[in-house]
């Protein structure tokens, strides 16, 4: 005759001693929500999730071994995100990038820090693998992060010149596709654009001249700022000057006075500017 299974108080004990963390996990696990509802899960009580998990106990008729099997064989010890600090949104963002699917979009609107545990807890790997994957790309995060000497010329708190960035990276496809569609961290322009950098698959030379055309663009438009109140002035031209002024305006679907202040401030930044557009005289 077949033993019904009964839920123990040694399992309820068990289940009030675990953290949010194994709680989230075991709700993945048992098959109460999958990895698009951990926003939900994350924000349910305790006793609602221990009373969710309760029922699923039952059917799968899960004991307390096998209860502490699951935990133990599937999540990595806490001490190993010690290195990893919970409001360093610019390594966690940088972790997401190289832990989620290629190309995924969007961040939720939640605490990130407890997503990347999550996604790192779910991932169908050995518990060795996910340890791997966390030491790995923490280290590659310390080599690959933008230094700040290359960033000086930002100015963060300036909306105008960080909106200009985020445009700038994403007509270039440079913008992390993290940041793309929702995302929850809109509001954070230092972080969209200090993670975008640090992604890149580049080299310290590379991501060093990309900056510095970048700092060029952006003083380009500066300029171009400055100048929407015009002054009318003459100039002298010779006659080919002005047949080639007025065939590459045509090209360029530029009116000339266009032409001629975009080829002086191209000039400017050229002759009279360091690297990263600030007056040499």
């Amino acid at each position: 005759m077949a033993v019904h299974f009964k839920y123990s108080d040694l399992l309820e004990k068990k289940l009030y001693e675990c953290s949010n963390r194994q709680l989230n996990f075991l709700c993945y696990n048992l098959k109460i929500c999958d990895k698009d509802q951990f926003i939900f899960i994350n924000n349910l009580n305790k006793h609602v999730k221990i009373s969710q998990l309760r029922n699923q106990i039952d059917f799968f008729e899960i004991d307390l071994n096998k209860l502490n099997s699951i935990l133990m064989e599937n999540l990595i010890d806490e001490e190993c995100f010690n290195h990893l600090q919970s409001n360093d949104l610019r390594q966690i963002v940088f972790l997401l990038h190289k832990h989620l699917p290629e190309g995924t979009k969007g961040l939720p609107n939640t605490n990130l820090y407890e997503y990347l545990q999550f996604t790192i807890d779910t991932i169908n790997k050995s518990i060795r693998e996910k340890i791997n994957f966390l030491f790995m790309y923490m280290h590659n995060y310390q080599h690959n992060a933008t230094p700040e000497n290359d960033l000086k010329w930002i100015d963060f708190k300036n909306s105008h010149q960080t909106s200009w960035i985020i445009k700038y990276l994403e007509s270039k496809n440079l913008l992390l596709s993290l940041f793309l569609g929702n995302f929850s961290l809109r509001d954070q322009p230092s972080i969209i654009i200090t993670s975008s950098l640090d992604s890149l698959s580049l080299d310290t030379k590379e991501k060093k001249l990309l900056l510095q055309r970048m700092s060029k663009s952006w003083s380009q438009q500066k300029f171009r700022d400055a100048g929407k109140t015009k002054t009318k002035h003459h100039l002298p031209l010779t006659k080919q000057a002005k047949r080639n002024l007025k065939k590459l305006a045509l090209f360029k679907n530029k009116s000339e006075s266009e032409i001629l202040e975009e080829l002086i401030n191209e000039s400017y930044l050229l002759e009279m500017c360091d690297d990263e557009g600030r007056a040499l005289y």
